[in-house]
């Protein structure tokens, strides 16, 4: 539980207290499956478990999800967090409901057309991308 302290606040952090994120508010994501991604320079070596707590925060509190992810595996990975269907004593349930969010695949989907549709062509309430390293 300790090792989810500092995630957990960096995700608290950006939703609560610098975008005062609320319910029906369309969050953007960026790298939504970062814990997998290993594209960024600055997180090479380090996975970004803060990213999963602010899709479940985000979640939770209402919050409409526009998720990027940049391959097939982090794809697959947003696609396995959804909830199943069915009845709910068939298992664990997962903390995301990522059924009510949409995965853009940007090797495939421009991001400004997705942000566009989901919006209505009003933007976003909410970015929130992966932490950049200034040691350089």
């Amino acid at each position: 539980m300790a090792a989810a302290v500092g995630p957990g606040l960096i995700a608290l952090n950006a939703l609560h207290f610098h975008a005062r994120l609320r319910a029906g508010d369309l969050a953007l994501i960026l790298a939504g499956a970062s814990v997998l991604s290993r594209r960024f320079p600055s997180s090479a070596d380090i996975p970004q478990p803060h990213t999963h707590l602010t899709l479940q925060l985000a979640s939770a509190w209402g919050a409409r999800l526009l998720v990027t992810v940049s391959s097939a595996e982090e794809f697959n990975y947003l696609q396995d967090l959804r909830l199943p269907q069915g009845p709910l004593t068939q298992g664990p349930q997962p903390l995301i409901d990522m059924l009510s969010a949409r995965i853009v695949d940007l090797t495939s989907e421009q991001l400004a057309d997705a942000v566009a549709q989901e919006s209505g062509g009003l933007g976003v309430d909410c970015i929130v991308g992966p932490p950049v390293n200034l040691d350089v």
